[in-house]
């Protein structure tokens, strides 16, 4: 309450915060509010009072959430106006209440939530069934993988991935054995068996992790006690090459000796990897996600992109079908990357200033802070530009879209697209929060895997950089040896007869004492009459690759030159 002298201004302030921000309405209980109070959005400002001002002017300001016909479910839990639903599942969906409430009454607004379930491949071994996809990343020093699986036979293969055998015998494996789960791997040195002591239930879902770090593994099934094993022998990474097999193997006398398990699973089952850089057609192919949230005042979108058309619609979210929809669209156009956003008082339209190369992977970065937008393409400029009238928030209601729509009926005519995108998507981040491209989606069409020629076709190598494939760097090192080039340790100094393959490492380079002391003495001994650039190479993995200085920074598959 608010007392104040006839004749004196009063002001009143409502905040009310929400996505998206909510409209705040004055009212005045017992009759219209009078012509000569002023409303600018959240304040309400009464100059010169008087006595026919006195009176409830009646703000809603406490929150409350409840189920339509059942009880809220008790992991719920509520930050003032927002309700979370953490680990959702079928029994979650129904209609949800948020109920706004004061002295004077109150007011409910209702959502509803459905839960669909993932469509999961049914393998049925009749007589052979299972699927291949590309060998798990990153997963030389640790990897974590979720598993979810309904088993209707208790034995059978649920993954394989493993070594050529002309380069090793490292390989992991989950299967059933007796209606137990077992999970193995091998580092090269002796192999590690860990298996659940509890017998799973057929015909129901059933989640399983696995965990390894080095040595050690883990595997919890169901959210229970990890159990844990170790491998034997000094190695301690792992070497995957072969494709990751799934629900069975097409021989299984090759794997016997590793995995043990002579059969395929019979069943549903999903991991993590059954998505990983999609390839879109150009024509039906989409993958939609749940619509954004938190974005109305600012919005970044961050993705990695290898256009095989010069248009195509990448990137797109929508609000309401409304005279004038909000939408945020990134797509390729005539070979140059288009950022077209409207928020309701007209279009803001960013253009890369130079068209990008078909068939090689490129970034761009897409962000609006209100009105203002900025675009950027790889390492070229910043493209700025605001969006005209008062609007400065977004409203979006559909999914974010990515490669494409299921109907072209979703674009607004102003978005100005009449293509889909024909090429790969990478990593995509959303407001710095990378997006889970292999599990969040909830619908998708016509996807193929994209598949890359060579290791360093996404360029890895960040801080300027060469990115090598592992084939040419072996080759690098035995034409170095040859020509005179020496390593001692743990650095190699190229041979100058090799500057010529490698312009950007010109000139006295050393990266340690002990490699100027290398170069010093190899002169002195006329092997090397300069050191163009001297190498180091340990072992180390990662989806970016960020080091300083002259090195050789490696991942299985690829390493990266620094100078």
């Amino acid at each position: 309450m608010q007392t104040v002298m006839v004749g004196n201004s009063v002001e009143f302030e409502c905040h009310a915060v929400g996505d998206p921000e909510p409209t705040v309405r004055w009212s005045k209980v017992g009759g219209p509010l009078p012509s000569h109070i002023m409303v600018k959005g959240s304040m309400l400002r009464i100059d010169q009072a008087t006595e026919a001002d006195a009176g409830h002017y009646p703000v809603f300001s406490a929150f409350s959430f409840s189920k339509l016909e059942e009880e809220l479910p008790p992991k719920c839990f509520q930050e003032a106006n927002v309700l979370t639903v953490p680990q959702v599942t079928h029994k979650d969906s129904g209609t949800y209440i948020c109920t706004a409430s004061n002295e004077h009454g109150n007011v409910a607004a209702f959502t509803k939530l459905e839960v669909h379930e993932r469509v999961m491949p049914y393998f049925a071994q009749e007589p052979l069934s299972y699927l291949t996809l590309p060998t798990i990343k990153n997963a030389y020093k640790a990897f974590n993988i979720k598993v979810n699986f309904r088993p209707d036979n208790v034995d059978g293969m649920i993954l394989y991935n493993g070594q050529r055998r002309t380069t090793g015998a490292d390989f992991i494996s989950l299967g059933l054995v007796s209606g137990r789960l077992e999970f193995r791997f091998d580092v090269g040195s002796g192999m590690a068996t860990i298996r659940d002591p509890n017998p799973i239930k057929l015909g129901e879902f059933h989640t399983v992790e696995l965990h390894r770090n080095l040595t050690q593994g883990f595997i919890t099934v169901d959210g229970g006690e990890p159990i844990s094993g170790k491998s034997q022998g000094k190695f301690q990474g792992l070497d995957l090459n072969e494709e990751l097999h799934v629900g069975g193997y097409p021989n299984y006398t090759l794997i016997a000796k590793t995995a043990g398990i002579k059969t395929g699973f019979v069943g549903k089952t999903s991991c993590c990897e059954l998505v990983t850089t999609p390839l879109f057609d150009g024509y039906e192919s989409y993958i939609a996600y749940p619509p954004l949230t938190n974005v109305h005042d600012d919005l970044r979108v961050e993705l990695e992109f290898k256009p095989l058309e010069r248009n195509g619609l990448m990137f797109f979210c929508g609000g309401k079908k409304t005279k004038v929809e909000d939408f945020v669209a990134v797509s390729m156009v005539e070979g140059h990357v288009e950022f077209r956003y409207e928020l309701g008082t007209g279009q803001a339209v960013l253009l890369s200033p130079q068209p990008v190369s078909l068939g090689q992977w490129h970034t761009v970065i897409a962000e609006r802070n209100k009105a203002a937008g900025h675009l950027r393409v790889d390492q070229g400029p910043v493209q700025r530009r605001m969006s005209p009238g008062k609007a400065q928030g977004l409203n979006i209601h559909t999914p974010m879209y990515l490669g494409g729509v299921p109907s072209m009926d979703i674009l607004p005519k102003p978005a100005n697209i009449t293509q889909m995108f024909d090429g790969c998507i990478g990593e995509v981040s959303i407001n710095n929060k990378k997006v889970d491209l292999s599990y969040s989606f909830t619908e998708s069409k016509s996807i193929s895997r994209c598949v890359d020629n060579n290791p360093c076709d996404r360029r890895p190598c960040l801080n300027s950089g060469e990115c090598m494939s592992s084939g040419e760097y072996e080759l690098l090192l035995a034409l170095n040896s040859m020509l005179g080039g020496i390593t001692l340790n743990g650095y190699t100094c190229l041979s100058s007869a090799l500057s010529w393959l490698y312009p950007a490492y010109t000139g006295q380079v050393f990266t340690s004492p002990e490699a100027q002391r290398t170069s010093e003495t190899s002169e002195a001994n006329g092997t090397v009459s300069q050191c163009s650039v001297c190498l180091k190479r340990p072992r180390l993995t990662g989806p970016r690759l960020r080091f300083e200085g002259p090195s050789v920074q490696t991942m299985p598959e690829l390493n990266c030159l620094f100078s």
